[in-house]
């Protein structure tokens, strides 16, 4: 009976440790293709697709509003032939356009470096995971070679017992 016990744990213990290599293979594959992505966003997020993505969005949108602000100020100052009124008005919302564009892409630049940075900690955090599992998984499946804790006591409970009832009859006879 032991030796079919013995031969269920050593191919559950193997069963495991293939699950693990393979969940290692695993995150190592999403590791090596995430890990230059999120240092790149960390390091030098200009260069990411998704600051590139962001800031010309901003730009197309303040570039919008501002060629619109120009439009309408142009066509107002030529109705009422007054171009020197609206000049100071159109000169600040270039500025103000500006102004917003530069702090757009700062914050853009922020919020790629912080993505980066939780990738990271992400990948980081994944592998640290891993590894626990996969060292809890063959503890608990060798403890199975050696028979449930309950056995144990059991046997050792078992053992008082008998040592205790031969205490008694030597002492009694």
């Amino acid at each position: 009976m032991s030796g079919h016990k013995d031969s269920a744990a050593t191919s559950q213990l193997n069963q495991s440790n293939n699950y693990a290599t393979q969940a290692n293979n695993n995150q190592t594959s999403a590791y090596n293709a995430l890990d230059p992505m999120y240092m790149t966003e960390m390091t030098n997020p200009t260069a990411s697709p998704l600051y590139q993505a962001e800031n010309t969005a901003s730009n197309q949108a303040l570039g919008g509003a501002t060629a619109s602000a120009m439009g309408q100020g142009n066509l107002m100052a030529a109705r009422t032939n007054n171009k020197a009124g609206y000049a100071p008005a159109l000169d600040s919302a270039v500025r103000t356009a500006g102004q917003t564009q530069s702090e757009n892409a700062a914050n853009n630049a922020a919020g790629v470096q912080k993505s980066g940075a939780a990738g990271v900690q992400g990948l980081e955090s994944g592998q640290q995971q891993e590894l626990q599992g996969m060292m809890g998984l063959a503890p608990s499946t060798i403890g199975q070679m050696n028979g449930p804790a309950w056995q144990s006591i059991l046997g050792a409970v078992t053992g008082l017992g008998q040592a205790g009832a031969n205490a008694y009859k030597t002492y009694s006879a």
